[in-house]
């Protein structure tokens, strides 16, 4: 029974991995990955780590394009999932106050999150390109659909987004098409600073690859936790109550 009990509770530890790739980078031509990974083998676990990766950078050509695009990021990223049908307070709280959402789409699994980042970037799509280093943090927000399940395993649609403050330096740079070069534009680069409005620093459509979808997980509620809760906000309420009084 003691056994039983354990195996009903716990997830195996496959089942706690996922993958993705975000469909809009490759769209822009940029490889990316990532890998995510349930913080808890228990059924009630909420809470996830996960970390990615894009990387597109000094493509071969035979002269200096006058257009340029390349950037190399890693990101870590923690995450907490919840669903619509959750008594949980931290699901109701987001639901209702940050999505404005009172349909309860429980097919669906959310996630609110936080992030850091850093990487480097080249970008010249004008007259002027600039290249340099960036840093980050901020949070990310989302929710993840099914969509196909096989035999073993199956893959997931995920729609997010992340917003954030980021800090960077960078050299300005225009390009000589008659020689064939890049030049430095001294007077245009900038020092490390903070950039002074919220980056959008992620957009996101991915496909996501799980042995277990996202259908069947985030959906256990710890009854015990709920009762606690519920008996603690009774308890505040009465105190409330009393002062009042």
């Amino acid at each position: 029974a003691q056994t039983r009990e354990h195996s009903d509770s716990t997830v195996l530890g496959r089942y706690r991995w996922s993958f993705r790739t975000n469909a809009l980078e490759w769209l822009l031509t940029i490889p990316n990955f990532g890998v995510e990974y349930d913080l808890s083998g228990s059924v009630f676990n909420r809470m996830t780590i996960g970390l990615n990766a894009r990387y597109n950078w000094n493509t071969a050509h035979n002269y200096a394009p006058p257009m340029v695009f390349n950037v190399f990021e890693i990101r870590p990223e923690f995450r907490y999932y919840w669903r619509t049908d959750d008594k949980l307070a931290v699901g109701n709280w987001v639901r209702e106050k940050l999505l404005k959402d009172d349909a309860r789409h429980t097919w669906r699994a959310y996630y609110i999150g936080a992030y850091i980042n850093a990487g480097t970037y080249s970008f010249k799509l004008g007259k002027e390109g600039r290249q340099g280093q960036m840093y980050g943090l901020g949070v990310s927000m989302g929710y993840s659909l099914p969509l196909y399940q096989y035999r073993k395993g199956a893959v997931d649609i995920e729609f997010g987004a992340a917003l954030g403050l980021a800090m960077t330096q960078y050299k300005a740079f225009g390009h000589n098409p008659n020689g064939n070069y890049y030049y430095e534009m001294a007077d245009r680069s900038r020092c490390f600073h903070v950039v002074p409005y919220p980056v959008v620093s992620e957009l996101k459509v991915a496909f996501v690859y799980r042995l277990r979808s996202i259908e069947d997980k985030y959906q256990r509620e710890d009854q015990r936790r709920i009762i606690e809760m519920q008996r603690l906000e009774l308890q505040r309420n009465d105190e409330d109550a009393l002062k009042q009084a």
